[in-house]
């Protein structure tokens, strides 16, 4: 075996060959997961957490018990400060679950997560997909309901990550999502398009009523610049619903919702709202395209249309149960 002779299948393409060094180099700057398949001749593949040459994976986070309500615990029976901070601060242990943080208190629906070797929370399951969204944590960051006991790896968790690749992070599996075709997405636009509709219908009654009643729509030359700026207006609404929704922890508009679509990156992650505009302005190129640029959501390999392409964006089904 010699010293290049590892391979890489990593969102559907292969690379390689790389050195033992160079592949945990790129485990280590985080360039690629422990869900990365590797392979000695391209035939066999397994995630790199399945191969023993690249080590365990991370250890799971120290129990911290805490108690089920602080005021039912006299101050007798309360650890000192000093030994508080002793267990807040033991967060590596050998094993594959330990006690999550608070697992006797609070409401279900709260998440801890390990950050830095901190572990924080809780904090609801949007504030986890922002953090994720973000930066701030990864695919691989370890995350416990509040009330569990098993501490997850948050790309595996259907909640946070999307039911759809979450179940692939689990099983490794090279071709993961669903992607929505061309059809699905042309209803949800469709359903979109209602809803923009009566929005700009209701904007534009208000503003003829308000120009009306103060008497700067009685000339041909008013009512053009109503109509303009109600335009204008209806355009910022319009961008906006988009972006921002798109954006979210909802990852898609009412319509997209509606037939359990998302919109995420190509790592499966909420999009940020950068990314979110890339995707909403391109859909100009995929217009001037003669809407070629739409209809390549039927055929191309991700089911993509171009605007996807220029965003790095994916439109997965998500259907939960």
């Amino acid at each position: 075996m010699g010293d290049r002779d590892i391979y890489l299948r990593w969102r559907g393409q292969v690379t390689g060959p790389f050195s033992m060094d160079q592949v945990r180099s790129m485990l280590d700057g985080r360039r690629i997961t422990r869900h990365c398949q590797v392979s000695d001749d391209r035939v066999t593949w397994r995630p790199i957490a399945k191969d023993d040459r690249f080590g365990a994976q991370r250890p799971m986070p120290a129990p911290i018990v805490l108690p089920a309500s602080p005021a039912a615990v006299s101050a007798a029976e309360r650890p000192a400060p000093a030994e508080q901070s002793r267990q807040r601060s033991r967060l590596r242990v050998s094993g594959e679950t330990a006690e999550a943080p608070g697992a006797e208190h609070a409401a279900r629906g709260a998440w801890y997560y390990c950050q830095e070797e901190i572990v924080r929370g809780p904090v609801p399951t949007s504030s986890l997909q922002a953090m994720l969204s973000n930066g701030m944590l990864t695919r691989e960051s370890l995350v416990c309901r509040d009330g569990e006991r098993a501490w997850r790896a948050m790309d595996t968790v259907s909640e946070i990550f999307g039911p759809t690749l979450a179940t692939a992070a689990v099983t490794g599996a090279a071709s993961a999502p669903e992607w929505a075709g061309f059809w699905l997405r042309f209803f949800a636009f469709l359903l979109d398009a209602l809803i923009l509709g009566a929005l700009n219908a209701g904007l534009g009654f208000v503003l003829g009523l308000v120009f009306g009643l103060t008497g700067r729509a009685d000339s041909p030359e008013k009512m053009g610049i109503l109509s303009g700026f109600a335009g204008l207006l209806g355009g910022i609404v319009q961008w906006l619903y988009f972006t921002c929704m798109e954006c979210s922890a909802r990852r898609g508009t009412l319509g997209k919702t509606a037939l359990g679509i998302a919109v995420v990156d190509e790592q499966g992650r909420m999009i940020s709202f950068g990314r979110a505009n890339a995707r909403y302005w391109g859909k100009l190129l995929s217009a001037l395209t003669l809407m070629v640029g739409f209809l390549l959501a039927g055929f191309t390999q991700k089911k993509q249309a171009l605007h996807d392409m220029l965003a790095g964006t994916l439109v997965i089904r998500v259907r939960s149960g």
